[in-house]
């Protein structure tokens, strides 16, 4: 069984309640100068865990999400850092801005040469997400991050920077 990482930038900030909301991957070329294509994961998995360095081990565990594609085909998370210390020390880190990058690890990718001469990933499994420092795919970013307290603004956009300095 062959499994792939692959390191896509996801800035992710942890919001009071530990939720997050960010773009895993974009169909955009990356640093291993292929293109992971729109709804190449698809059909996805109800559920993934959020490890940290691609450990893939139940102790290297800091929370979990669920993956979806919007209406464009880009690969986002709705997650939930996890209780324990560990993730906590992890959501510590992101909420101070020391760590802010989500890594895809993926199996049975099938690839091929697009029109524009690029490697293309265009079908694989997606495993799981981690919380990594070197990211691949530049283009991704949060995009929201949950804010408990405000009745009817149980999301805010990331872009909108009173939105941000709330967060932290």
């Amino acid at each position: 069984m062959t499994i792939e990482t692959r390191a896509y930038t996801a800035e992710i900030k942890a919001a009071n309640d530990g939720t997050f909301e960010a773009i895993m991957s974009a169909p955009t070329l990356d640093r291993d100068g292929e293109v992971v294509d729109a709804l190449a994961f698809a059909p996805l998995p109800a559920k993934i865990t959020v490890d940290i360095d691609h450990d893939m081990s139940v102790r290297s565990v800091v929370g979990s999400g669920q993956p979806f594609y919007d209406d464009s085909g880009v690969l986002k998370i709705k997650g939930q850092f996890a209780s324990t210390p560990l993730a906590q020390e992890v959501r510590t880190l992101v909420k101070e801005g020391h760590v802010d990058r989500m890594s895809v690890t993926f199996r049975a990718a099938q690839r091929g040469i697009g029109e524009d001469g690029i490697q293309h990933v265009t079908k694989g499994e997606l495993l799981n997400v981690a919380v990594v420092v070197i990211p691949s795919n530049r283009e991704a970013a949060v995009l929201a991050a949950k804010q408990p307290g405000r009745p009817g603004q149980s999301w805010a956009l990331m872009t909108d920077p009173a939105a941000k300095a709330a967060m932290t």
